[in-house]
């Protein structure tokens, strides 16, 4: 087969459940899942071409931020002829929880000799990113609909005071859906309807210097624009029944004292913390003529003054003079490096009573809890191995500068300054 099934826990009072101490009328989550992993390879038009049997699997997801999968998988002529045709896909089902999966970029064979050392015989190696990729791959193009060699420097692409979702999936749009020209039309993506969420926001996508036109750079853009790191999460998935990827939003949740990780629950093996002074207090922005944009960080003092210069004097559009001033100074904010080591149980599951973008609560000693969002997981499972599978969230900022939008370091930085209070405080 072509599954991992994994024993969940059955639900039963844990003594652990007593230092928790969530909201009265929280109900605790059930025990973890039952199902299977499944990994599937899909053909170009995201067909399934059926599931195969895996050796091991490795993930890494960001909220975000494009995600990378390895997986391995025993030899057939029959699934390596299948690879060498043509463009495919691999999709992972976990544990019914939540999918995730991508074009497969660097197909290989291996073998190595069973019984000598850790010989495994002949295997076929799958890598790659996840869908968001084909957000992160393009660029967003100041004259929508039109080709490249037919842009102008004058060309722009504005959205004025309109909530953030829309703001979002109009440049999606633009560039890989619809009002994009046949040539750049992603012909399996279609975008989700917009809701409207967040708050209004306004930028020009145009060229110039200091102007972002990376598309997922974009979005983070204007997400950092609302003075919210975590305001809105972006996602791409595909729809089974459909056969076609689907990119929309959405709002992480505040769970703080709800999704909770400390000793006592067996959840959380090691944290250690740090802050850093800041890079960037005062960003100063040129702009076109005679405008000048200038933000000064919260905690500025006369011994922590640094102050950053950005060439925009080809910029007109103050909001996007702002939001390159508000970019810098996220940028160089206070650094916090928080470093957890979590782990799910069954009462407390990531893709299900957790995920990326979140808040969550870690216990650093009794009394002293931090709250912080959930940046990354990184996902393992292997038949063979002990655990059979593993997800370790990553809580707060990573040392890895794609895992986490970095606008997010001043929030962290507070918390962790309240954080280090309560640790005098406690006992």
């Amino acid at each position: 087969m072509a599954i991992l099934s994994v024993n969940a826990w059955t639900r039963q009072d844990s003594s652990a459940v007593g230092m928790l101490k969530p909201p009265a009328l929280y109900p605790l989550p059930s025990a973890g899942s039952q199902e299977d992993i499944w990994v599937e390879i899909l053909d170009s038009n995201l067909v399934s071409r059926g599931p195969v049997q895996f050796i091991d699997i490795n993930a890494q997801l960001y909220y975000n931020a494009v995600g990378s999968w390895t997986i391995n998988v025993p030899y057939t002529d029959a699934l390596w002829n299948l690879m060498m045709s043509g463009d495919f896909m691999v999709q992972v089902n976990w544990r019914g929880l939540f999918s995730f999966g991508g074009k497969c970029e660097t197909p290989g064979y291996n073998d190595s000799i069973p019984g000598a050392g850790s010989g495994t015989g002949a295997t076929i190696s799958l890598a790659g990113a996840d869908y968001l990729a084909l957000i992160a791959n393009r660029i967003a193009y100041p004259s929508p609909g039109v080709a490249w060699n037919a842009q102008t420097s004058a060309a722009s692409d504005p959205v004025s005071s309109v909530k953030l979702e829309t703001a979002i999936k109009h440049y999606v749009n633009n560039n890989l859906g619809p009002a994009t020209s046949a040539a750049r039309r992603h012909s399996l993506l279609d975008i989700a309807t917009d809701q409207a969420r967040g708050a209004a926001v306004s930028y020009t996508v145009r060229f110039g210097s200091g102007v972002q036109l990376n598309l997922l750079g974009v979005i983070r853009a204007l997400i950092t624009s609302t003075g919210n790191g975590n305001a809105m999460g972006v996602q791409v998935t595909r729809n089974p029944l459909t056969h076609r990827l689907t990119f929309d939003v959405y709002v992480p949740r505040d769970l703080t004292g709800k999704a909770w990780f400390s000793k006592s629950l067996g959840n959380l093996t090691a944290v250690s913390f740090s802050l850093v002074d800041p890079t960037v207090t005062n960003s100063l922005v040129q702009g076109s003529g005679t405008t000048f944009i200038e933000k000064v960080a919260t905690g500025r003092t006369q011994w922590n003054v640094v102050e950053q210069y950005s060439d925009s004097s080809g910029e007109t559009d103050i909001n996007n003079l702002n939001t390159t001033a508000q970019d810098a100074l996220s940028q160089g904010a206070a650094g916090p490096t928080m470093s957890v080591t979590a782990a799910d149980i069954p009462f407390l599951t990531f893709g299900r009573d957790y995920g990326l973008g979140d808040i969550v609560s870690v216990e650093v000693r009794p009394g002293a809890i931090y709250s912080d969002v959930v940046s990354g997981v990184t996902l393992a499972a292997s038949p063979g191995g002990s655990p059979e599978v593993s997800v370790v969230p990553t809580i707060g900022q990573n040392s890895s500068s794609t895992s986490t939008d970095q606008s997010i370091n001043a929030q962290l930085a507070a918390r962790i300054r309240k954080l280090e209070k309560l640790l005098s405080t406690s006992t």
